[in-house]
């Protein structure tokens, strides 16, 4: 029987039509989101580099290289993508139909050293100042959590205050969205001394990263191949294969953002 599709409502084989078949193909049909394509990263994206392998010195030297990135995903990881991207077509657009004064909706971003390529969710101008905003949506425990304590996951922070630094802008926001309820949390986010310092110890941390790239200076594995650093990355199979790329040339400590 289908992962997905839990109760069909009726008896499977009843009638004329198989629903254990049909329920079948219509699972079987994600994979064709899914593709091993080969990459050579020319940038840092604010999205990834503080999730996952984004905070490992190894993915970026392979990433800046060149591999086969393998993005298969299971079904329900895509389906909860591709319900990701819809919600944030829809709250988006409720920007554009605002009576807020919208200077960009997925303004493009661009950085020269370190070299960062992103896409800002929408850039807000209020009594003459830019106010970067980023959307995002998450389950209802997430959503509970966030509400709670106000604040977002350092993976987040770091992706927003990027765009707020390259934009020289003070202040920006969160727009989480429940995706049970639709309900809406705003959180705010402002450019001190701390945040300061956590994107410009970032940027040094990027420009290290692909400093050791161009003088050909393989990162050792600081994940084990069981981390979910390493599940999840999309090179894991040619870093780990042991012909491609050997245990490395130096230790260097992953992105920490605390």
């Amino acid at each position: 029987m289908s992962k997905l599709i839990k109760n069909l409502g009726f008896k499977v084989n009843h009638g004329p039509l198989d629903v254990q078949k049909l329920a079948q193909v219509i699972e079987d049909a994600y994979a064709s989101y899914n593709e091993i394509v080969h990459t050579k990263k020319k940038s840092f994206a604010p999205s990834k580099i503080g999730y996952g392998s984004g905070k490992c010195p190894r993915y970026w030297y392979i990433a800046f290289e060149g591999a086969p990135f393998d993005n298969t995903k299971d079904p329900h990881s895509i389906a909860n993508m591709k319900t990701g991207i819809a919600a944030h077509d829809r709250l988006g657009d409720l920007f554009k139909r605002s009576k807020l004064e919208v200077e960009a909706i997925e303004y493009e971003l661009s950085h020269e050293d370190p070299p960062i390529f992103g896409f800002v969710d929408v850039i807000i101008n209020r009594a003459g100042e830019r106010v970067v905003g980023e959307i995002k949506t998450t389950k209802a425990e997430a959503f509970a959590a966030r509400q709670a304590k106000m604040t977002a996951p350092d993976y987040h922070m770091i992706q927003i205050l990027i765009y707020m630094y390259v934009l020289e802008a003070e202040s920006g926001f969160f727009l989480y969205e429940n995706k049970n309820t639709h309900d809406l949390l705003v959180i705010p986010v402002y450019m001190d001394e701390k945040n300061k310092k956590l994107v410009e110890d970032t940027f040094a941390w990027m420009r290290q990263a692909k400093g050791l790239w161009e003088e050909k200076k393989l990162p050792t594995r600081p994940f084990t191949r069981k981390s979910k650093e390493c599940k999840d990355c999309p090179v894991s199979a040619v870093c780990w294969d042991g012909e491609t790329y050997g245990d490395g040339d130096i230790d260097v400590e992953p992105l920490r953002l605390l």
